[in-house]
């Protein structure tokens, strides 16, 4: 659930991908009030709950509290995560139709997992609210100070919009001081010489700071700007562009084999891909396709992108003219969902269809 139309969106992408009906999006326009959404969540609940209750996914706001009140009026255990991205829908869904988990089990592994996402699940208040770095020290408040000013001289000059408090551990209990501020704070980091675990915040230990690489961290943070990895594994030869093919079997065949020549997959991965087809759509909105094959015959994670000289059908209604084949392993799905962050934004999407060189097309996506 979610503010916007986002919520369909990943839900949808998080289906397709994984050949599933699994995931249910509800957007909350932005007239509806929180009790309307709530009698819409609980519609959607009651429809879709098998027996084992349901994992509720929320950017922020009122939503963070629906979950309790669902349970409480269904009967139905409910279990609510915030700062919902597509990769903790893909995940979500994953270990529900993939595996016998239960409902605790799931959310245990997806809190685990949201920490090397940066993603808070508690930290989900109204936008508003005032921006700070907390730098704390085992030794007391004197050294969080020395670290405060060592912290305001490397994170960018322009951000003045963003508060340093000083915490000792000498000095007061950690989590009943960082609970205090984070009611009517929003903590963007930790700071200092020991990891407090403070509801899955981003912690940057002074080692790191002194390195350059906690600073790089923190500013990355502080900007609300992702690092982009997918460089890590597209390249000019994973990139085509004005492919001439008559058929959907056509431009599968020709870019597998092409994956398959360069090593990135087994030859088993075309086989795969076409089992997936008949599994559901792999049609997104604005003539995208996004075919995938099985991640155990992927031996060198890419994503090949394929720009059509000319549209073919993709299936009984749509017709596409950029495709991404998607070969990756299971631990590298954070590169799909910055290529999926990247070509919803309907203008980057653009430029693609409308670059004339592998070039083009690797500046706008690295």
């Amino acid at each position: 659930m979610t503010h916007g139309r986002v919520a369909s969106a990943m839900a949808e992408v998080a289906n397709k991908f994984l050949g599933v009906e699994h995931a249910v999006g509800l957007d909350m326009d932005f007239r509806d009030s929180p009790d309307i959404m709530l009698d819409k969540a609980i519609k959607v609940v009651k429809e879709s709950n098998q027996g084992k209750g349901c994992i509720i996914l929320v950017d922020m706001g009122s939503l963070v509290t629906f979950g309790d009140i669902i349970t409480a009026r269904t009967g139905i255990e409910t279990r609510v995560m915030g700062r919902v991205d597509t990769l903790m829908v893909l995940e979500a869904v994953r270990k529900s139709a993939l595996t016998d988990q239960s409902l605790e089990e799931i959310v245990h592994d997806l809190e685990n997992d949201s920490k090397g996402y940066g993603i808070s699940q508690y930290n989900t208040e109204d936008n508003n609210l005032s921006r700070v770095i907390i730098t704390l020290c085992i030794t007391g408040r004197g050294s969080a100070l020395k670290i405060k000013e060592y912290v305001k001289n490397k994170i960018h000059s322009e951000r003045k919009d963003i508060e340093i408090i000083s915490i000792g551990f000498m000095d007061e209990d950690i989590n009943i001081a960082l609970s205090k501020i984070a009611k009517n704070k929003k903590i963007e980091a930790i700071v200092g010489t020991i990891n407090p675990e403070f509801r899955n915040i981003p912690f940057i230990s002074l080692e790191e700071l002194m390195k350059g690489s906690g600073v790089k961290k923190l500013n990355n943070i502080i900007s609300e700007k992702e690092e982009n990895k997918l460089s890590e594994i597209i390249n000019k030869d994973v990139v085509f562009v004005n492919e001439e093919y008559r058929y959907k079997d056509e431009a599968l065949d020709d870019m597998v084999k092409k994956l398959i020549n360069g090593g990135y997959v087994k030859e088993e991965f075309l086989l795969s891909v076409f089992k997936r087809e008949m599994l559901g759509d792999t049609y997104l909105k604005g003539g995208i396709a996004i075919p995938h094959g099985d991640s155990e015959f992927v031996t060198k994670p890419t994503i090949l992108i394929t720009k059509l000289d000319k549209k073919i059908t993709w299936s009984a209604n749509y017709e596409v003219d950029l495709i991404f084949l998607i070969a990756l392993k299971d631990d590298s799905k954070k590169y799909f969902e910055q290529l999926y962050k990247i070509i919803m934004e309907q203008d980057v999407l653009d430029k693609i269809k409308s670059s004339t060189s592998k070039d083009e097309i690797l500046e706008i996506l690295l």
